[in-house]
């Protein structure tokens, strides 16, 4: 039967801290560890730690995405948003007109 190693006091706190994090944290911008692992970076405020790096024992080196990549990306977020909004408004004006043609098609169908 092999003995089981305890594991340190850190390896606990850190271990703990995680499970943490994992549980209440939120998502932000991946570090490269995280990126180049397809993971997501999860964060609680008060720590200003991640939990990959915290369970790795690591301390969170910045996301590796360029900041004119993000920017792009935030870009397009606020392009398919006022696409969505329009969409909405559109479907809501089509949604109008069908009420008044089945509106008056009623009206029709009473009058025969």
């Amino acid at each position: 039967m092999p003995i089981e190693k305890r594991k340190s006091h850190s390896a606990r706190y850190r271990a703990s801290l995680a499970q943490n994090i994992a549980k209440n944290g939120f998502v932000v911008m991946p570090c490269s560890w995280c990126a180049s692992q397809g993971l997501v970076c999860k964060m609680i405020a008060r720590t200003k730690r991640y939990e990959a790096c915290v369970r790795r024992g690591r301390s969170y080196n910045s996301s590796s995405i360029p900041l004119s990549s993000l920017d792009r990306i935030l870009q397009e977020q606020r392009r398919i948003k006022d696409a969505e909004r329009r969409a909405e408004l559109e479907l809501d004006k089509s949604q109008r007109r069908l009420e008044e043609a089945q509106r008056e098609l009623s009206e029709k169908l009473t009058r025969l």
